[in-house]
């Protein structure tokens, strides 16, 4: 592999136990490649959480309320961090310029669709546990040409 993502949700809070937190960092010191960490929503970037920690020097722990693009061999992966809210401007709002140089774009987030460009959802809940709500890994690649979303399909159910 090039590179490893872990795409949120890795604890189920952002405050795990110090030794949780340790043997992931010696599991991912141990990586020979690139680590790119997009906080979820149960382990939200947050001061003093579990991301904002010193983490071995090849991981990347996206931090921003904004995609930050991150460039490994010919691929630019585009982060973005969940931080425990509604992001402004929608999941996919603010998408970055593209990397030029990169031969492949990759967009990572973990968020719940409640918090992110869905104003409602299918039952007028805000429950987490409304189909709407569920956690989801919302990814992209983009080509030479530009910019492909992924579309939402209504949850069956």
């Amino acid at each position: 592999a090039e590179a490893v993502v872990l795409a949120g949700d890795v604890f189920d809070r952002d405050l795990p136990g110090q030794p949780e937190a340790a043997r992931l960092a010696a599991a991912l010191a141990e990586c020979a490649v690139p680590v790119l960490v997009a906080p979820g929503t149960h382990d939200a970037w947050r001061a003093g959480g579990v991301w904002d920690r010193p983490w071995p020097a090849n991981v990347t722990v996206f931090s921003e309320d904004r995609w930050t693009p991150v460039a490994v061999g010919e691929a630019a992966f585009y982060g973005l961090a969940s931080r425990g809210r509604a992001r402004e401007g929608g999941l996919f709002g603010g998408l970055p310029a593209r990397v030029e140089s990169a031969r492949f774009h990759v967009g990572v987030a973990h968020a719940s669709l409640l918090w992110a460009d869905i104003a409602g959802n299918s039952t007028g809940s805000s429950s987490t546990t409304s189909p709407w709500a569920t956690t989801t890994l919302c990814a992209w690649c983009g080509g030479r040409a530009g910019w492909s979303r992924p579309t939402r399909a209504r949850p069956k159910g």
